[in-house]
């Protein structure tokens, strides 16, 4: 799987409703209606691309498959239909 431009999956996800905290890492967190989600992941600082083995590990943590996190990404999946999603699956 190609990798993913570090400032476009940062910038994507906060669109679509994460708020980004600089820690030790870049932490992404979801707010869902003005509330935390249990939904959250982190990059690098130091990265400048995501590889495959972290783009599935940031996918387990969001709740979704690599398919739907490179499509989160790229934005064919709306912040909506990505919540959408996570309720139907249970997971916020």
């Amino acid at each position: 799987m190609p990798p993913l431009k570090h400032n476009k999956v940062l910038n994507s996800l906060e669109s679509k409703g994460f708020v980004v905290e600089h820690r030790n890492h870049i932490w992404l967190t979801l707010y869902v209606d003005g509330r935390r989600s249990p939904i959250r992941t982190c990059v690098s600082h130091s990265s400048r691309e995501i590889g495959s083995p972290l783009q599935s590990k940031m996918s387990r943590q969001l709740g979704i498959s690599i398919g739907e996190l490179r499509d989160l990404v790229e934005c064919p999946l709306s912040g909506s239909e990505y919540v959408s999603r996570l309720r139907q699956r249970g997971a916020i």
